[in-house]
């Protein structure tokens, strides 16, 4: 998550020495006015530009309290002055009244609009239908005053800990008993999507900030929802942000924090150097409106979060949720609501919830692993074994109820954990290791070894770290293919010590995304100037590898692929161990990868170009035939398969993955950043906390789409020029009943 700092305003100066505090703020309900309560002023700003729209000075002492009304065409404000001004959204005033105490709260009724002011011996209701104001004595002081989304119930919080429910009316229905001051309280928005049954949060949810340094929730008849949470410090502020997934708390601790709905922390949105006293999410509602603004200007918009502190302070900054997700062949993981994993298999659309209870902050896939990082440690998960991998096989894959019978979704976490509290650049999971990366480091750590400094190895690079990505391999002998900034490509073997160079970029510039094909014959990198470069790693008689190895027993040995070694008959007829065919494998890449890098960067060696084009952003391989692959490129996607032209395909997003017929595509916007001006201070990251998103990053509200790819006219280039022997791989990843029957007579008229 990144905060984006949208507009800063100091506030107003100290006057004899008295600081003029923003005690209260709200948001109209489509988002384009923001109230605050600071000093004996209600200021009404313009939440997009920040412009002071209004200096409204109806009150003669401080304003403790602002609230809006439900269609954001009026607002009410309440101080020290014991007096409830009723005011238009242009800040004319319409009404005032008085009670015998200052006001401690206001809060309009959603449902009837009734505004219900609380003060420290009484609170009152007024409505337009009864003009008048109905006034009802409380002991003690009233702190905190909420309705509920219905409007049936006023919840207020006293200053010696109870909590009182009340009716529309005002009638007390119940009452719950704290040992602190409750000095916020809000309920949460009513769910989206309607229970399931999962054990989660009920509909009538009110979140309580007690002084006793606890967040807790109760749901409407008083039972207790969840153990209190230890915040710390003492709340001040309470908010509900994006349809009721996080709260927003504001505090003694000088931040305004981000956790999830159940009260985990999440990370700082910023800091301040005094209390924060108000916090403030925009309406739920103001996404759409939002996003279609962003649209017209170019960039979308993102939900919107308002901060007002001790010292006068005001600030409105965008949180940008940045897409965490992992694709393996046909299994997608992504992040949901910061804290959850889903795995999906793409092919039968089955899906598997992870609930971790903690901020994820990596995902990483591979086989029949799962990685997720944590705040402070790693756990792996990793399938039931099923003894079959049927469902990969044609029959299944021709009929859908027999695939998905056959598929596994059934993960459980592995009892080893990895501690590791530092913050990495990127996680990749093995069969028995996982890897952290960070600039210019890499450190892999077996499963058990339960803290990331009693690492198994480490590489130390001479150039930062750009991307990275698992090239298969038998399990303890992975390859890792490593794009850096100074333009290699290097390959590292976890159970080697030493690095390889494969390849290096044209003008040696950073490497922004690398792929590899199935057999690992073909590399393709894409550098920071959006050029795409293939290269073909098979010319074994360029290099002077030997006929038992290099690349072309790679790419012998590497038909068994990213998916591991299938049969295991030896054609000379004795048997190998498991252990010999891992060691010949992996001497095997070892060779062939030394030989693409004994002379990559020489016109003649055995890294050959293939082609290049400009403007790419993403490149992927499909992992069925060694010599297709497809690339983004100026919002279309170009598939290319051997020698011949690329064709497009129309589609949205950037590629991520090309499984058989399909298109893995990312669709969704980017994060991009405003450069900052000199009057407006930077917001203050948590430097513990999560990385922030990096400007250009995919955004959490990214989803990933399924194309599926025609292969008529690959099909029909391999017919035109006679490979049967292509024709036939491009039919094996699904086409027609005619189109199959079109290689069908001419191949077996061909001469043998």
């Amino acid at each position: 998550m990144r905060p984006t700092l949208n507009w800063h305003d100091p506030g107003l100066p100290e006057r004899d020495g008295v600081k003029n505090t923003v005690y209260a703020l709200d948001f109209s309900r489509d988002g384009e006015r923001l109230v605050v309560a600071c000093a004996n002023l209600v200021l009404i700003y313009d939440t997009h530009e920040g412009d002071l729209l209004s200096r409204l000075k109806g009150h003669k002492d401080t304003v403790y309290t602002v609230a809006f009304t439900r269609d954001g065409q009026r607002f009410a404000s309440g101080g020290a002055d014991k007096t409830v001004i009723i005011w238009k959204r242009n800040g004319e005033g319409v009404l005032k009244y008085t009670h015998t105490d200052s006001i401690q709260q206001v809060a309009f009724n959603p449902v009837t609009d009734t505004l219900a002011s609380c003060t420290a011996t009484d609170f009152g209701l007024w409505s337009k239908e009864h003009k008048s104001v109905s006034k009802h004595k409380v002991v003690p002081r009233v702190l905190s005053a909420a309705w509920s989304n219905d409007g049936s119930l006023l919840a207020l919080g006293h200053e010696n800990g109870k909590i009182s429910l009340r009716d529309a009316k005002g009638a007390q229905k119940l009452s719950i008993q704290r040992n602190a001051p409750i000095w916020c309280l809000v309920w949460a928005p009513p769910p989206v999507r309607p229970s399931n049954g999962d054990g989660g949060a009920p509909a009538d949810l009110l979140a309580v900030g007690c002084w006793d340094q606890t967040l807790s929730f109760y749901q409407s008849d008083g039972t207790q929802h969840l153990r209190d949470r230890r915040l710390h410090f003492y709340p001040c502020s309470l908010s509900y942000f994006s349809d009721g997934e996080y709260i927003v708390v504001g505090g003694s601790d000088k931040r305004a924090t981000l956790c999830t709905k159940d009260a985990v922390r999440l990370c700082t949105i910023c800091e301040k150097s005094e209390w924060v006293w108000a916090v403030k999410a925009q309406p739920t509602d103001t996404r759409a409106l939002g996003n279609a603004i962003g649209a017209k200007k170019g960039a979308a918009a993102s939900p919107c979060v308002a901060v007002g502190c001790y010292s006068g302070s005001i600030s409105v900054l965008s949180l940008n949720f940045g897409l965490v997700h992992s694709l393996y062949e046909d299994r997608y993981a992504y992040r949901a609501n910061m804290t959850e994993v889903v795995v999906t298999h793409l092919p039968t659309d089955r899906v598997v919830r992870i609930k971790n209870r903690d901020h994820v902050k990596k995902i990483a896939l591979y086989r029949n692993r799962l990685a997720v990082q944590l705040p402070d440690r790693i756990l792996v998960w990793e399938l039931q074994a099923t003894g079959s991998d049927e469902y990969r096989n044609s029959a299944a894959r021709r009929d859908p109820g027999r695939q998905r019978a056959a598929v596994d979704m059934h993960y459980r976490m592995r009892k080893e954990k990895i501690f590791f509290m530092d913050s990495c650049v990127e996680m990749l999971v093995l069969a028995q290791h996982v890897v952290l990366c960070q600039e210019n480091k890499i450190q892999l750590c077996a499963f058990s070894c339960g803290d990331a400094r009693r690492k198994e190895r480490e590489w130390i690079l001479d150039s930062k770290l750009t991307c990275i990505r698992v090239d298969g391999g038998p399990p303890g002998g992975e390859g890792l293919l490593v794009g850096l900034e100074d333009g290699r490509v290097l390959k590292i073997f976890v159970n080697n010590a030493f690095p390889i160079e494969v390849v290096r970029a044209p003008k040696a510039l950073p490497i922004k995304c690398i792929a590899s094909s199935c057999h690992r014959t073909k590399l393709a990198i894409i550098d920071s100037e959006h050029r795409l470069v293939v290269y073909e790693l098979k010319a074994r008689h360029q290099a002077g590898v030997d006929e038992g190895s290099g690349a072309t027993a790679l790419a012998s040995e590497g038909r068994l692929g990213r998916r591991g070694m299938r049969g295991g008959g030896d054609r000379g007829g004795e048997a190998k161990s498991a252990e010999d065919k891992t060691k010949d494998l992996t001497k095997a890449m070892a060779e062939a990868a030394a030989a693409a890098s004994s002379t990559a960067g020489s016109s003649g060696g055995n890294a050959r170009v293939l082609f290049s084009e400009p403007d790419a952003t993403h490149v992927a391989f499909n992992d069925e035939v060694d010599d297709m692959l497809c690339y983004s490129r100026k919002g279309t996607m170009h598939i290319k398969i051997g020698d011949f032209p690329s064709y497009q395909q129309a589609s949205e997003g950037e590629v991520i993955g090309f499984h058989g017929s399909r298109l893995f595509c990312l669709v969704g916007d980017r994060l991009k950043v405003p450069a900052p001006s000199e009057d407006t201070p930077e917001p203050i990251p948590n430097a513990k906390g999560p990385p922030a998103v990096p400007d250009g990053g995919l955004l959490a509200t990214t989803e990933l789409q399924i194309v599926d790819v025609p292969h008529t006219a690959s099909l029909q280039r391999y017919l035109e020029v006679g490979d049967w022997d292509g024709a036939y791989r491009v039919a094996c990843l699904g086409v027609t009943a005619d189109e199959w029957r079109r290689p069908a007579a001419p191949a077996a008229a061909a001469p043998a």
